[in-house]
């Protein structure tokens, strides 16, 4: 039951105010549109979800995962090298130019640190154990002047050291550049490019000869520097640039891998009984 008041409200009469409509021309207003498209999802939207594109935080997201997956990958790669539980790293000691004695650069090589534990093996190879780099280094030297013993060293080498000399007539000889050519053709690993007798040079001449020998390594290998070989200390110098520099990637020697045995035994099985 509704109980009426005696106080009388308010009736708009003739004279009430009419407010002028918004003029927003022959096309619909922002709020008609809003209210016609409520719930809907745009084409664009339900094209990018069935292509499963990703939204500009999911895109940066995405990039950074895959530049850690690639670092981690490297480390992985550099880690797997010649420390203490992995395989050392193999050096393969070639001459370019037949004045060079290859085993004489390997006796300056082995006096580099006191420190260092050096084992020689039967087979002729050396390996070098440094306790400061933490690292472990086995250095093998093909037959001089022959090219088909240095192709099959740098099958397995993970770095390959070229020896030139500064006091010879020529710094790579025409053997040097038969088996430069041979290598690059095989595949080339990581380089070290060596060089010699600069001490014997006098001194006013010695950085005329350097810079030399670098203008003919660049024709060959034309991002190499070279390193000098001529005092106790260069031999370490040597060690710490193979154990810290980037390793090539030779895609023929990782479809097909090599391995450098020094001893290797037949063991039959006992349950075949056939021998041949």
């Amino acid at each position: 039951m509704v109980v009426e008041s005696g106080q009388e409200h308010h009736r708009a009469g003739v004279f009430k105010q009419q407010n002028k409509t918004h003029k927003h021309g022959r096309h619909r207003s922002k709020g008609s549109i809003s209210s016609a498209v409520k719930g809907k999802v745009s084409v664009k939207t339900l094209t990018k979800r069935a292509r499963k594109e990703l939204k500009k935080d999911e895109r940066r997201n995405q990039a950074v995962q895959l530049r850690q997956k690639k670092r981690d990958e490297v480390l992985l790669k550099k880690r797997s090298l010649g420390g203490a539980c992995t395989a050392p790293f193999l050096i393969a000691v070639v001459s370019l130019n037949a004045d060079i004695d290859p085993f004489g650069i390997l006796e300056f090589i082995k006096q580099a640190d006191n420190e260092a534990v050096i084992t020689n093996s039967g087979e002729g190879n050396i390996h070098i154990s440094v306790p400061r780099f933490k690292q472990r280094f086995t250095l093998v030297v093909p037959a001089p002047g022959d090219l088909y013993s240095s192709l099959d060293a740098l099958k397995v080498a993970d770095t390959v050291m070229f020896l030139v000399s500064a006091s010879s007539g020529e710094t790579i000889d025409d053997a040097g550049e038969k088996i430069l050519t041979a290598i690059m053709a095989q595949g080339l690993p990581s380089t070290v490019v060596a060089v010699t007798d600069l001490e014997s040079i006098p001194p006013k001449k010695r950085h005329t000869a350097k810079q030399q020998v670098q203008k003919d390594v660049l024709r060959w290998l034309p991002d190499e520097k070279i390193i000098t070989l001529d005092k106790i200390g260069d031999g370490l110098t040597f060690l710490r640039k193979v154990g810290s520099q980037k390793q090539r990637a030779v895609i023929q020697r990782d479809r097909r891998p090599h391995m450098l045995a020094e001893v290797a035994e037949f063991m039959p099985d006992d349950e075949v009984c056939c021998k041949g």
